[in-house]
């Protein structure tokens, strides 16, 4: 904590729990994660990425305010996306959940490039 208030962090921490607050508050909508919103209004569910990265948020919160809240937060947010997208048979996880519109295959991104694949950020 001290080294947060150095490096003026407790501002950016308030702006992360803004953030997730926000998401938390308009695009979650019945269960899912939404990735669309405009004027109140959400559209298109989710994939693997999305909750990885939220998850992350969320585990990321909790280690900088130690609010054990985050930490329960980020369990509901793998619980959600590790039952919709898990391959129970070869390991890893979809790119969309079985929730999605059906496409010709469900493909499993591993690779990571610009950024870390939602598979990447899962395992870590």
């Amino acid at each position: 904590m001290l080294l947060l208030q150095k490096l003026g962090g407790f501002e950016y921490t308030k702006a992360a729990e803004r953030a997730i607050s926000f998401i938390d508050k308009n695009l979650i909508v019945d269960g899912p994660l939404m990735v669309q919103y405009r004027v109140g209004e959400t559209a298109n569910k989710g994939f693997l990425d999305d909750y990885a990265y939220m998850l992350w948020a969320n585990i990321e919160r909790y280690e900088c305010t130690l609010h054990l809240d985050y930490f329960k937060r980020a369990k509901t947010v793998n619980g959600r996306y590790t039952k919709a997208i898990l391959d129970e048979e070869n390991g890893g996880f979809f790119f969309y959940g079985e929730d999605h519109e059906e496409l010709l295959i469900r493909p499993k991104d591993a690779y990571d490039g610009a950024q870390p694949s939602g598979n990447s950020v899962a395992a870590m």
